[in-house]
């Protein structure tokens, strides 16, 4: 595939309108999930946050944010209602989530002076490779919900393509996400050096 090829793929909206039934699961422990450590970073810097952006969604094409202003992802990554977690396997990081209770544009709620967003939106959830395979993936998810649960919102949404990993769409829907759209859309193929990686 050559730089520069159209990448057609299927968007899909989900949401989950009440906390989950069942508490968050434990953390996978045994010989191969290694030492683990979930930590919320705080105010994380562009850099970081490109870094993690990079090394989770490079292999799924997430290249979004590496077309935008580093002062763009400076403002998301640093805005106080856009929390940040780093998972940590063996000291290093193997995955992260990111949930952005800003609220989107036109929801009740949203607009300025409002006392809580309408939803929260789960904007980044992954694992570095090494990391896939070891049941981290629904863990790190029930953690990322229980976390958006604390806050006073009315619900949680998230979106998946066809280009993630080919289970996300199952496991947003096993933990309890329910589709609520589809769309149709096309990207430019990005060739994995532009990554950094």
């Amino acid at each position: 595939m050559s730089e520069g090829k159209l990448l057609s793929y299927v968007v899909t909206y989900l949401e989950m309108a009440a906390p989950p039934a069942r508490p968050a699961p434990p953390a996978p422990a045994g010989p191969r999930t290694g030492n683990l450590a979930l930590m919320k970073a705080e105010k994380p810097s562009a850099g970081y946050f490109l870094y993690l952006y990079r090394a989770v969604g490079a292999r799924w094409q997430w290249s979004d944010w590496l077309a935008r202003p580093r002062a763009e992802a400076a403002a998301f990554a640093g805005d106080p209602q856009v929390e940040t977690f780093v998972l940590y396997r063996e000291g290093a990081p193997a995955g992260f989530f990111m949930l952005d209770f800003r609220g989107r544009a036109g929801e009740a709620g949203a607009g300025e002076g409002a006392e809580r967003p309408e939803s929260c939106e789960l904007a980044y959830l992954g694992l570095v490779e090494s990391a896939q395979g070891l049941g981290l993936g629904g863990w790190l998810l029930g953690t990322a919900q229980a976390r958006a649960w604390e806050r006073p919102i009315r619900r949680l949404i998230v979106e998946t393509c066809t280009l993630d990993h080919p289970g996300a769409l199952a496991l947003y829907q096993k933990a309890g996400f329910v589709p609520t759209g589809r769309a149709e859309k096309t990207r430019r193929f990005m060739d994995p050096e532009i990554f950094g990686f």
